[in-house]
């Protein structure tokens, strides 16, 4: 039987470039592990493998946005942004203006409410030409509560979405 443990590494893979050919940035499905029934247990994993490796070292990093990117993938946002400011926290030489990074950041910003704090991330120039983005910028946009922009934002066809884990697909697709 395969355990999250042994898909841990392609868990954390960016998205592949077939994906990135098709405009799809995010991949939740990859990301969020088993699901929610298995939540706490891919956590444990991946914590007791972040125990394992002194901060700076390989694999550090990484672990950490494993566990933001499950937690994100599974709607847990406020928990994904715990993981960047654990992150930022222990180091210091974060590449914060990593594209892979900030939309992760901006995406979990925008899913809990931060949307000020959303905007400025989806705003910066390393975003700029990420087609899947404007989900994101349509969605937090409608959150402030600004529905001309929201409008002159959102996709024409939500194609993208049906990807979507449905906790995340129902709230953007509204």
């Amino acid at each position: 039987m395969e355990t999250f443990y042994s898909v841990v590494s392609d868990f954390l893979e960016p998205v592949q470039e077939t994906s990135k050919e098709k405009g799809q940035y995010y991949a939740f499905d990859r990301w969020a592990g088993e699901g929610l029934s298995e939540l706490d247990s891919n956590r444990q994993i991946l914590e007791r493998k972040l125990a394992q490796v002194e901060p700076g070292e390989e694999g550090y990093l990484e672990t950490i946005i494993q566990l933001a990117k499950l937690h994100l993938a599974n709607y847990f946002p406020h928990e994904a942004l715990g993981y960047f400011s654990f992150a930022n926290e222990q180091l210091a030489d974060l590449q914060e203006d990593s594209p892979e990074l900030l939309s992760l950041k901006a995406a979990a910003e925008a899913l809990a409410g931060q949307g000020l704090a959303a905007r400025r991330s989806f705003s910066d120039p390393a975003l700029k030409d990420i087609a899947e983005l404007d989900y994101w910028r349509a969605y937090n946009e409608s959150r402030l509560e600004n529905w001309a922009e929201a409008y002159a934002l959102t996709p024409r066809s939500s194609d993208m979405l049906n990807n979507y884990p449905d906790a995340i697909r129902y709230e953007m697709a509204l």
